[in-house]
This record gives structure tokens, C-alpha cells and sequence, in this order.
């Protein structure tokens, strides 16, 4: 980090969390900048290189080691990998998203297979873009790593959100000590809205990581019962259980700043500026209008939200069966509801 420039930010959650809602209107405030998911494997070069042999959704206890990890995120956070090159690089990179998929479902013991989810095809599926059959391209992006040919950030203080950190979020603090905000939400909402959009990442068989397996009993009183659950109830389970391993770490950090997706949504405005007060970001009369103009009706991947609408949506949807479910798992692993 620079002298004089204040901590990074990191805003961590689950997907469907509202993270991008915040990190956008964090990033709003002058003297930042914005890294959106450096670790994503799926869009960002220097993930799949450096997160090869990583699971989707990584677990890292605070004593383990992996310094490919460790360089994507020292990267990140020092605003790298914005090079006009790695630019470039990155937009041949994401025409390939699709065949990206099956990497990441090999990763994770479970390879999606839902053609009709747009962004994955069954010439995809069959033609992975994998790192032991792409030696040249992976050459290309270390290459320009390590030459950090950075379009320099001077003094703007970093914003970094990810998706993909939920259980290895306290490794990422111990490590570079950034400001970190964990965004949670409601898990009727969370799960209604991965269930709606079939995304891939609903379901990423986070169990398939042996030390997590391992580790179980620091998230959850009756890992037995939690297992059997994985099983039957996947992606429910994943929801849950992921929003239990971000409210664990951050008790263990009184210095966190936690935000409720549900009570963004009541009083956006005034919320917000609470957060740039606590960040030390400048609040001004062109973030409020840019909330004001997000404000309206969207739905799938747009990044507009009738606010008020958010917290309820789940209600509509979800049936007296899956609520059951929801219930019995946060009860399982210890989850408070609200």
C-alpha cells in the first residue's frame, strides 16, 4: 500500500447478497477505485491461473498456506492487473466463459449441466478451457503479473468485492488487513433468488473440500447432521451454511462492519452514508443521486432494484416445503434467522 493511502475495502458475501449494490456505491465516493472480483475464475485471467487448484468457493483457515492465492489477492488489493494488456487479455478471456464452466465444475467434484442457463453450452461442456491444455495463454498472464505494468492507482484507495471468499474470509484479513464489510442476507431471499436465475454457483459441493469437512465443527454444532443435509438439500444447505461460516468469523471480529441486506433496503440513503462515515469515504450529492436513479424496477442480473420490494420478494415464491427446509437447516447449523 502506498504511504498516505488508507486501508482497502473489501466488501465479501454470498452471491445474490446485494455485494455489488454496495461495492458500486462505495466506489462512488471520490478518491477510490473499484476491483470486481479479481478471484472470479470464470472472467478474470489471473484467477484461473492462480486459483487452478482452488475450489470455486475456497476454504482457508487463518494457518494455511497457498501462495498462488495469496499473490491474485496482493495483486488485487495493490489495484494490479489493470494493465491495458491484462485489459485485452481479459476480454479474449471472457468470450471463453462458457467453457470456463466445466473448470470450475471439475474443481468442485460437480459439473453443471443445465444447457438452458445461457451461459453454458454443450459445446462448452465438452471443450473445457483448461489450464494444463492452455500452457501458452497461462504463460501470457504470469508473464504480465509479474511485470505489474499497473495503469497506477496513486493515492485512490481500493474497493474490492468478491462473492467467492465466504470461507477463507478471515486468511484474506489475517494476511492484508483491509477494511472488510460482510453483506448477509436473509437466506429465504438468498436461496429464492439462485433457485430463480439457475445459476451454477447455487450449487458448488462446497464439501468436497476435505479440510472444510474437517473443519466443520468450527461453523456448526452437528456436522453429522449437517453432511446429511449437503446431501439432500444442496443448495439450500450451501446458502445456509455459507451465511453461518460469514457470521462466525465476523463474531470473532468486532472490527468488521456487518450490513444487513434487509435493512439497506429499508433506508438505502441513510445507511449508506452511516457506512461512508465508518469508512472514512466522502459522502456527496452525486452517490445519492446515483442510489436514487438505482432505485427502479430490475430483475435477473440488471443492477437496478425497487428497494423496498427486496426484503418480501421471497415470500411470493418459495412454497411451504421449502420454508420447512430453510428453517431446518439454519436450526442445524445454528443460524439465527431474525
Amino acid at each position: 500500500m502506498s504511504a498516505g493511502v488508507e486501508q482497502p475495502i473489501l466488501i465479501a458475501g454470498l452471491p445474490r447478497s446485494g455485494t455489488t449494490w454496495v461495492a458500486e456505491a462505495l466506489s462512488r465516493a471520490p478518491g477510490t477505485r473499484y476491483i470486481h472480483e479479481p478471484d472470479n475464475e470464470k472472467f478474470m485471467p489471473a484467477a484461473w491461473l492462480l486459483k487452478s487448484r482452488l475450489h470455486r468457493y475456497p476454504y482457508l483457515s487463518p494457518a494455511d498456506r497457498d501462495e498462488s492465492f495469496e499473490r491474485l489477492w496482493a495483486a488485487a488489493f495493490a489495484g494490479h492487473g489493470e494493465s491495458l494488456q491484462l485489459r485485452a487479455l481479459t476480454a479474449f478471456f471472457r468470450r471463453r466463459r462458457d467453457r470456463i464452466e466445466p473448470v470450475i465444475g471439475a474443481k468442485c467434484g460437480f459439473i453443471y449441466t443445465d444447457t438452458s442457463y445461457r451461459r453454458v453450452s454443450e459445446r462448452g461442456l465438452r471443450r473445457p478451457f483448461a489450464l494444463d491444455d492452455h500452457a501458452v495463454f497461462a504463460g501470457v498472464v504470469s508473464r504480465l503479473l509479474e511485470a505489474r505494468g499497473v495503469l497506477h492507482t496513486g493515492q485512490r484507495r481500493i474497493v474490492v468485492k468478491s462473492v467467492h471468499v465466504p470461507l477463507c474470509l478471515e486468511w484474506l484479513a489475517e494476511r492484508f488487513s483491509p477494511k472488510v464489510v460482510v453483506v448477509t442476507r436473509n437466506p429465504y431471499a438468498v436461496y429464492a433468488s439462485v433457485r430463480r436465475l439457475r445459476m451454477p454457483d447455487s450449487f458448488r459441493n462446497i464439501l468436497s473440500q476435505q479440510r472444510l469437512l474437517k473443519d466443520l465443527g468450527r461453523f456448526c454444532p452437528d456436522p453429522e447432521k449437517a453432511v446429511s443435509y449437503s446431501h439432500e438439500y444442496p443448495v439450500a444447505f450451501q446458502a445456509v451454511f455459507m451465511l453461518k461460516a460469514l457470521e462466525v468469523q465476523a463474531e470473532r471480529h468486532p472490527e468488521w462492519i456487518r450490513l444487513s441486506h434487509d435493512e439497506l433496503c429499508a433506508d438505502p440513503s441513510s445507511v449508506f452514508r452511516q457506512m461512508y462515515d465508518r469508512l472514512g469515504l466522502e459522502w456527496g450529492e452525486s452517490t445519492a443521486r446515483w442510489l436514487r436513479g438505482r432505485d427502479r424496477k430490475g430483475g435477473g442480473f440488471k443492477r437496478t432494484r425497487v428497494a423496498s420490494d427486496q426484503p418480501v420478494k421471497w415470500k411470493r415464491e418459495l412454497s411451504g416445503d421449502e420454508l420447512g427446509v430453510i428453517r431446518s437447516l439454519a436450526e442445524t447449523v445454528g443460524l439465527e434467522l431474525g
